[in-house]
């Protein structure tokens, strides 16, 4: 779908913002799972998909130009598959895929073919049976690599340690996936000048300066609460106060319970992207962009 952005209504900090069904004609058992700003002196020449399942998909952006109001199909998902991840890319961006059990892929962008619209993409990474792909991400060769466990451990590693292998390979082991630390949730690529905020599916907001060293050696756990799986990791690329922040996020909640109701499209609950399941999938690791809930909690 496509929208100006001066015909989103501005809002108050305070408000609960419009049902996307005011402003997309999207089904009602459909989810905003990632958004794009696209301006017209924008160098992006590409747009990849990354799905539940591994698949990846390039299409050229110029493809997009032209989206009716009902919508323009984007990628042709396969049986029990889901839309993961969706970024802008030059033609010569890295990615990293994430899996539930631990391994991580790295490879350039120019191994996945450019493909039409309608195309369901071609193997990212290769997953077993019983694990799925959790991340992904398009990052710096001479960034860091932070991994985010469902128990809410954390690992910090320079992307160098993560050779770069080939698009379908099964990648390398990032992560021992033990009891304690739960499965691979989230991977992200992170600088110094950089804020983690975590948030739990209890609805705590946990904020830690990328920085400090000290706070992520090998498998730091980064927080020391009783606050169950990690629910969203975003990295906020601003200045904060360098105290940690602990909040009880009543917007999490909410998003956390995702009735299946036509209300569930409210703003509030997706605006940023969200790949949320249904209530009865409690506990599982979902992803929306942190940005929008900052704001909301005005951090």
């Amino acid at each position: 779908y496509k929208i100006k952005g001066y015909e989103i209504p501005e809002f108050s900090r305070q408000a609960k913002g419009l049902p996307i069904i005011n402003l997309l004609p999207i089904e009602k058992d459909e989810k905003i799972n990632s958004i794009l700003s696209i301006s017209k002196d924008d160098n992006s020449d590409y747009i990849t998909f990354v799905t539940r399942k591994g698949l990846v998909k390039r299409t050229k952006i110029e493809e997009f130009d032209s989206i009716r109001k009902s919508g323009k199909i984007a990628i042709t998902l396969k049986e029990d598959d889901e839309l993961l991840f969706v970024t802008k890319t030059d033609g010569n961006n890295e990615i990293v895929i994430g899996s539930s059990n631990g391994r991580l892929v790295r490879f350039n962008e120019n191994e996945i073919r450019v493909m039409g619209r309608t195309a369901s993409g071609v193997k990212g990474i290769e997953i077993p049976e019983d694990a799925i792909c959790v991340s992904a991400e398009k990052v710096d060769p001479t960034s860091d690599i932070l991994i985010i466990t469902e128990n809410g451990y954390g690992k910090r590693t320079n992307i160098e340690e993560y050779r770069l292998t080939h698009r379908g390979s099964k990648g390398v082991k990032a992560l021992n996936v033990t009891e304690k630390n739960g499965n691979l949730a989230a991977v992200k690529n992170v600088n110094d000048d950089e804020e983690l905020m975590i948030i739990t599916n209890s609805g705590i907001i946990i904020k830690i300066p990328m920085n400090s060293e000290a706070e992520f050696e090998s498998n730091y756990s980064v927080s020391d609460l009783e606050i169950g799986d990690v629910t969203v990791i975003g990295i906020y690329r601003g200045k904060f106060d360098k105290k940690l922040i602990l909040e009880k996020s009543n917007i999490m909640m909410a998003l956390n319970n995702a009735p299946t109701t036509e209300s569930s499209d409210d703003g509030s609950d997706i605006e940023d992207g969200s790949s949320d399941q249904t209530s009865n999938n409690a506990g599982k690791v979902h992803y929306i962009d942190v940005i929008s809930i900052i704001q909301e909690l005005n951090l």
